[in-house]
């Protein structure tokens, strides 16, 4: 099935969960024991692109500042609401404290790791697990620019995969 994609190459400690999130997805680390990964939330995902954009610890105030960046002055966030986003985030394993810089954080994985943990989630709650239906709707519903298309041509597996299927010669 799906778990066997997402083997990751380091140890994330899960400990005893104090959230329970609403999703959450297993997969083996190197050892084959079994962890669950929760799903980030849409805030917590935009607080995760400011921390994969540079891999240093961050503050809560660096964060709150890239974050509000690109909106307007009415719509800015509190640092409260993001102070409160990291603890549930740390709760959830998603980041890490690190001790060197006052509130400052670090993301608990890879955005590699991220987008992986995120697939499995779609292909489980959306198309029970069948990897090449979600693969067949994405490139159905997807606008693939052509040097995109000659990517996944000349990859190996998905070439095989999408000649095998018709959908490029």
């Amino acid at each position: 099935m799906c778990e066997r994609l997402i083997n990751i190459s380091f140890y994330v400690s899960v400990g005893t969960a104090l959230f329970q999130p609403a999703f959450h997805l297993s997969h083996t680390n190197r050892e084959g024991s079994i962890m669950a990964r929760p799903v980030p939330a849409p805030s917590q995902l935009a607080i995760l692109q400011v921390l994969w954009s540079e891999r240093r610890p961050w503050t809560v105030r660096e964060v709150l500042t890239a974050l509000n960046a690109g909106r307007r002055k009415s719509d800015h966030l509190a640092y409260t609401t993001v102070l409160s986003n990291f603890q549930v985030m740390r709760r959830k394993q998603l980041v890490m404290r690190h001790n060197t810089r006052p509130h400052g954080y670090t993301p608990a994985y890879s955005k590699d790791v991220g987008q992986r943990i995120v697939a499995h989630h779609v292909c489980q709650t959306w198309y029970g697990g069948n990897w090449a239906a979600m693969a067949g709707a994405a490139l159905l519903f997807g606008s693939f620019s052509s040097d995109e298309l000659i990517s996944l041509e000349s990859n190996e597996k998905t070439g095989a995969w999408l000649k095998v299927r018709g959908i490029v010669r």
